[in-house]
């Protein structure tokens, strides 16, 4: 068995993501989520490391909700020589009672994942955490600070590094978002 899950630990590093060993912390959401606020443009202000976005610089994301109930997703970037990259993915809220645990997909093979809003006032700034368990020895951590602006007040970032660091999620794990000439 150990040899599995040092595998397994191994693989949650080679994949570039934030390993943690232990299972997913428990994080809070934001109760009141209203999603017809949240939709709209966002820039990506810091994000924990994911394979995904390695080399790219200018993130953006637009959500648009959909008349099935579902939502779009739109991520767009920047290619470190300039190219745009996108990706359009699937979204919705499982359950109607917790509405900020939301579930998004990329690929129409790959599972959905959780995106799960912590705290937003909507006009401003998102936290948005996500964990994915590793047979409860380690997991993977994903978390993502967005705003309608390019940039956001340190006092604003300091909060939500303050929210995470509640939960035991180790904020030192956020990078800024290359905005060098974005367009």
């Amino acid at each position: 068995m150990l040899p599995f899950l040092l595998l397994c630990f191994c693989a949650s590093i080679v994949y570039g993501q934030v390993p943690v060993l232990g299972k997913c912390p428990n994080v809070t959401v934001k109760m009141d989520f209203e999603p017809s606020k949240y939709f709209g443009f966002w820039y990506e202000i810091a994000r924990f490391y994911t394979s995904f976005e390695a080399n790219q610089k200018c993130h953006s994301a637009t959500y648009t909700s959909l008349p099935s109930g579902h939502f779009q997703v739109f991520n767009q970037a920047l290619d470190m020589e300039d190219h745009e990259q996108n990706a359009t993915g699937d979204a919705y809220i499982p359950d109607p009672k917790v509405k900020a645990k939301i579930k998004v997909k990329f690929n129409e093979a790959a599972p959905y994942a959780d995106y799960w809003v912590v705290d937003t006032d909507y006009e401003t700034y998102t936290l948005v955490f996500s964990c994915v368990d590793i047979v409860g020895v380690s997991h993977l951590e994903f978390a993502w600070i967005l705003a309608r602006k390019s940039s956001i007040d340190q006092s604003v970032r300091d909060k939500l590094y303050q929210t995470l660091e509640s939960f035991g999620v180790k904020s030192q794990h956020f990078m800024d978002d290359d905005k060098t000439d974005c367009h």
